[in-house]
C-alpha cells in the first residue's frame, strides 16, 4: 500500500517516462524494449540449454538428476539493460514498471502447450516483505494469472542472491522454504514465479520442496533468464 501511494505521488510530481530514453508516455517505450529486450523464443533445456525436439518435454531426461524443475520459461535472456530495469523496479520500488511487459509476459505461456493447476510465486522473508512492501514475484505471477496462491513460506533471512557465486547461492537457500499446506499441493502440477532465473538455487530450493509434499510437477517462470549459467 505504501508503495502504491508513493509511486502515485511521484506520477503527480514527475510526468512518466522511458527508462532508456526519457520519452514522455510510459515506463518502457516500445522502441526501447525492441532495442534493449532481447526475447526468449527457443524451447531450450534449463540445465544444459539444449534444444528441447519433443513437444510436451521441457527438460532432457538425463538433466532431470541435476533440477527438482521440470521446465522452465522465460520472457527475455538477462542482458544488462534488463538487470537495471529489473534493479530499479525491486530496489527502487516502482512497481509500475512491470506494467509494460504485461502483454508479453502472458504471451509466453498461452502460445506453449502448457497447463497447470496451481500458480504460486517465491515468497521473501517476513521481514524484507514488511520493509518493501510488496514481493515482485508475487505482483510477476498475478500478471501470468490472478489466480496465484501463496504456497510456500520462507522461514529465515538469507543474504542476496546476487552478490553470492554458484555454490555459495545453494547453501544460502538450503531449507529455508517451507509448504504452506502440504494437501493444497499433493498431486498438483504447479507453476512457480520468479523475476530473474541465474543459477537456479532459489526456484529448485522451492521446488524441491513442493515435490516433497507431493506436488507431481513443478514448472517455473521468469521475467528473464541468463542463458550463460547452465545449471549443470
Amino acid at each position: 500500500m505504501l508503495v502504491s501511494m508513493f509511486n502515485t505521488a511521484l506520477d503527480l510530481i514527475f510526468p512518466i517516462t522511458c527508462y532508456f530514453c526519457h520519452r514522455p508516455g510510459k515506463d518502457l517505450c516500445s522502441n526501447c524494449e525492441s532495442k534493449y529486450f532481447k526475447p526468449f523464443t527457443k524451447t531450450k533445456c534449463h540445465v544444459c540449454h539444449g534444444i528441447l525436439r519433443i513437444p510436451g518435454v521441457y527438460i532432457h531426461r538425463l538433466c532431470v538428476r541435476n533440477s527438482a524443475l521440470d521446465g522452465l520459461f522465460a520472457t527475455y535472456v538477462l542482458n544488462e539493460h534488463l538487470k537495471r530495469y529489473i534493479g530499479q523496479i525491486k530496489y527502487g520500488f516502482y512497481l509500475k514498471m512491470i506494467d509494460p511487459l504485461k502483454l508479453k509476459v502472458r504471451q509466453t505461456l498461452s502460445n506453449r502447450a502448457f497447463s497447470y493447476d496451481l500458480i504460486t510465486y517465491v515468497p521473501l522473508f517476513s521481514q524484507r516483505q514488511r520493509w518493501r512492501d510488496f514481493n515482485q514475484a508475487q505482483h510477476l505471477a498475478q500478471v501470468v494469472d490472478f489466480r496465484a496462491l501463496p504456497l510456500l513460506k520462507k522461514f529465515h533471512s538469507t543474504k542476496s542472491q546476487g552478490f553470492l557465486n554458484r555454490n555459495m547461492r545453494k547453501i544460502n537457500v538450503n531449507n529455508c522454504f517451507r509448504v504452506i499446506n502440504r494437501n493444497a499441493v499433493k498431486d498438483k502440477v504447479i507453476l512457480i514465479c520468479d523475476d530473474v532465473y541465474t543459477t537456479g538455487s532459489t526456484l529448485n530450493a522451492c521446488a524441491r520442496v513442493l515435490k516433497e509434499a507431493g506436488a507431481i510437477k513443478v514448472y517455473g517462470y521468469v521475467l528473464a533468464i541468463d542463458e550463460l549459467a547452465a545449471d549443470a
